[in-house]
C-alpha cells in the first residue's frame, strides 16, 4: 500500500478521486519487477537498482503525475499486477518482442467491470529513462481507463492530444533537472485544522487530495474569456472522501460543538442549508474540498462568490443538468443535485441553498433541507454531506468556484472546476469508507 502523504500541492492535473481508505486491492508487483526496477512492494526505490530500468521507474515514481495514476490505482479495487519482461514477452502477433509495454485486462465481474489488470514492460532498450518513464505511464493510463469504464481512445494518453501526458512529461523533465524530493506535505495549515478536527490525523494522512490546473479562471461561456480573475475563485488542490462516524463522533462533531451550523468568526464561517438544517446522522458521510490560490475573503469583499459541490447523485443522466446555448461551460452540466456555497457581497452575508433537481432535469421552485455543513477557512472551503442524501452510493462531483459583481454580468465573472473543464464528466467517489477519528 502507499506509504507516501497523498497530498499534492500546486500540481496541474486532471484526476479521477478514489475514497481514501480502501485496501482491498493494489498495485502488485511481481519479483521481477521488484529487481528490475529497484523497488520495494510498495513501489518505493530501495537504491539496489541500477541502469535505464530502474532508473525509468525512479522517474515515474517522482513525478507527480506518476504520483496521481499510480495513487488511483493503488486505491481502486482493482487488483493491478506489474511485470518486467524481456521482449520477447512482452506483446502478441506482430507487436511481440517490439512493444515497449502492454496492458491487459485478465478478469471481469459479472458486470463487466475489471478485477484483474496485468501491465508487462520490457527489460531492454527502452529508448532511454524517460521514455520508460513515458512507458510506464502510458500503460498504467491505459489501466485507469479501464478502471474508469472509458473509452480508450489513443490521443488520451499521450502526443498532442493529450493534457496528462504533456503534464507527466514536464514533471520528468523536472525531475531530471532536480535531485531533490518533490513536496508532498499538507498543503495549508487551514485544510489540516478543519480535517483534524472533523475526523482526526488519519484523515489527513490518508485522504486524496490531488492538483487542480492553476491560472485557468474560466467563463461560463467557452468562447469568452473571464472578466474577473482573483486567487481565491482559482482551484488548486481537491479531492473526497467517504468516512464513518458513530453516535458520539457525530453527534460532537456536527450536530453539537466542532462544526456548529451559523458559526461565522473572524477566520472562520460554517454554513447550512437556508431551508431547514438537519442534524448529521451516524454512518457515512461524504467530505469534499478544495484548497485555493488564495484566502477567502469572509467579510468585505468587492465581489459575491459561489463556491459550489455539485453531484450525479444517482448515476443517472435522465435527470442531468444540461446547459442552456451559450453557456457551453455551465459549471453544473452532468450533475442534478447542487450545494451552493454563497457569499453576497452587497449584504456582506454567507447562505447556503441545496438543490434536488427534477426527474427530468429541471430546477424545482423550492430548494431543500440538508445535513449540509460548508465550512470556509483560509483559502479552503470543505463540504460534509451525509451519504444518505445521495441516491447513489458512488455518485459522481465536481467542485466549483465563482465570482461576479452581484449580476453575473458577462463584463465582470469568472470562475474554475475541479478537472479539466466543465465539460468532463464528474467525478465518481468509488471505494469503502473508513473510521472517522474527530479531534476536539
Amino acid at each position: 500500500m502507499i506509504r507516501r502523504v497523498l497530498i499534492l500541492t500546486g500540481v496541474a492535473l486532471i484526476v479521477m478521486v478514489v475514497g481514501a481508505g480502501v485496501a482491498s486491492a493494489d498495485v502488485i508487483f511481481t519479483p521481477a519487477a521488484q529487481s528490475e526496477f529497484g523497488i520495494d512492494a510498495d513501489g518505493e526505490p530501495t537504491g539496489s537498482g541500477s541502469g535505464e530500468v530502474a532508473t525509468g521507474w525512479e522517474r515515474f515514481w517522482r513525478a507527480p503525475e506518476g504520483i496521481r495514476i499510480f495513487t488511483f490505482l493503488d486505491l481502486s479495487s482493482v487488483e493491478v499486477i506489474v511485470d518486467v519482461l524481456p521482449p520477447d514477452q512482452v506483446g502478441t502477433g506482430t507487436s511481440a518482442g517490439r512493444a515497449y509495454g502492454t496492458e491487459k485486462v485478465e478478469e471481469r465481474d459479472e458486470a463487466g467491470r475489471p478485477t484483474r489488470i496485468r501491465i508487462k514492460i520490457r527489460n531492454d532498450r527502452t529508448g532511454g529513462a524517460s521514455n520508460l518513464a513515458d512507458t510506464i505511464w502510458h500503460e498504467f493510463r491505459h489501466a485507469e481507463i479501464d478502471v474508469q469504464g472509458e473509452t480508450d481512445e489513443h490521443d488520451e494518453l499521450d502526443g498532442e492530444e493529450s493534457t496528462l501526458n504533456k503534464r507527466f512529461r514536464t514533471d520528468v523533465e523536472r525531475v531530471v533537472s532536480t535531485s531533490t524530493t518533490l513536496n508532498q506535505t499538507s498543503p495549508t495549515p487551514h485544510y489540516d485544522r478543519i480535517m483534524d478536527q472533523a475526523a482526526g490525523g488519519d484523515l489527513r494522512n490518508s485522504a486524496l487530495l490531488l492538483g487542480g490546473i492553476l491560472d485557468d479562471i474560466r467563463d461560463s461561456i467557452s468562447f469568452n474569456s473571464a472578466t474577473f480573475e482573483a486567487d481565491y475563485i482559482d482551484i488548486g488542490d481537491y479531492g473526497a472522501g467517504k468516512y464513518t462516524y458513530g453516535d458520539f463522533d457525530v453527534r460532537i462533531t456536527f450536530n453539537e460543538s466542532i462544526i456548529e451550523c451559523g458559526e461565522v468568526a473572524p477566520d472562520h464561517v460554517v454554513a447550512c442549508s437556508a431551508e431547514g438544517v438537519l442534524d448529521m446522522p451516524a454512518g457515512d458521510v461524504g467530505i469534499f474540498s478544495m484548497d485555493l490560490a488564495g484566502d477567502v475573503p469572509l467579510s468585505g469583499g468587492d465581489h459575491s462568490l459561489i463556491y459550489s459541490l455539485v453531484l450525479d447523485s444517482d448515476r443517472d443522466p435522465a435527470d442531468d443538468w444540461v446547459f442552456n446555448p451559450p453557456f457551453d461551460w455551465d459549471f453544473f452540466q452532468g450533475t442534478d443535485r447542487w450545494y451552493q456555497l454563497a457569499y453576497d457581497h452587497t449584504s456582506d452575508a454567507w447562505s447556503l441553498s441545496v438543490t434536488q433537481l427534477t426527474t427530468d432535469g429541471q430546477i424545482p421552485s423550492e430548494t431543500e433541507s440538508s445535513t449540509v455543513r460548508a465550512v470556509v477557512e483560509g483559502n479552503s472551503v470543505a463540504f460534509f454531506v451525509s451519504m444518505s442524501e445521495f441516491r447513489s452510493a458512488e455518485p459522481a462531483f465536481r467542485l466549483t468556484a465563482f465570482g461576479h459583481d452581484g449580476f453575473f454580468s458577462e463584463s465582470d465573472r469568472g470562475g474554475d472546476v475541479s478537472g479539466l473543464d466543465p465539460t468532463a464528466p464528474p467525478i465518481p467517489l468509488v471505494g469503502e469508507p473508513i473510521e472517522a477519528s474527530p479531534q476536539e
